[in-house]
């Protein structure tokens, strides 16, 4: 919100209707519980690493490129874009963006049906990862 308040500041008109707030808001939660569940997914990979820094940092420099934080996916070759759609990043940063500027109801369900499809992989992933985090704590610790 506060990016809003600084666009209408500058330019006397606001970055997008009422209509859209909805979608935006649906979407930037989406978008978020995408990236808890990347979060988790790191912070279990210590079970076998040890620490999740490196693990951390990867996921890190990826979400930046492939979720499309430094350029959007738009600006990208179309075999980086066929790529970046293949992994869960695009639903963390690009699909909120994109339906704030781009709120037309086929690309809003397009976004919030990515972002479903991810949210659904990652959450299995996390519940697979934990209780095998589980078991190894279990039968070793976590210096095993």
């Amino acid at each position: 919100m506060p990016g809003a308040a600084l666009a209408y500041w500058l330019t006397g008109t606001a970055p997008f209707g009422a209509a859209v707030v909805p979608a935006v808001a649906v979407s930037v939660m989406a978008g978020a519980a995408n990236l808890l569940a990347m979060q988790v997914l790191v912070g279990l990979s210590t079970a076998w690493f040890g620490t999740a820094r490196p693990v951390f940092f990867i996921a890190q420099k990826l979400m930046f490129v492939l979720g499309g934080l430094i350029l959007p996916l738009d600006a990208y070759p179309a075999v980086l874009v066929k790529i970046a759609w293949l992994t869960p990043f695009p639903a963390m940063l690009y699909a909120p963006a994109s339906v704030a500027l781009d709120p037309t109801w086929p690309h809003v369900a397009a976004m919030l049906a990515v972002q479903a499809f991810w949210l659904g992989l990652a959450w299995l992933a996390v519940v697979a990862a934990s209780t095998a985090f589980e078991r190894r704590y279990v039968e070793g610790g976590l210096a095993a």
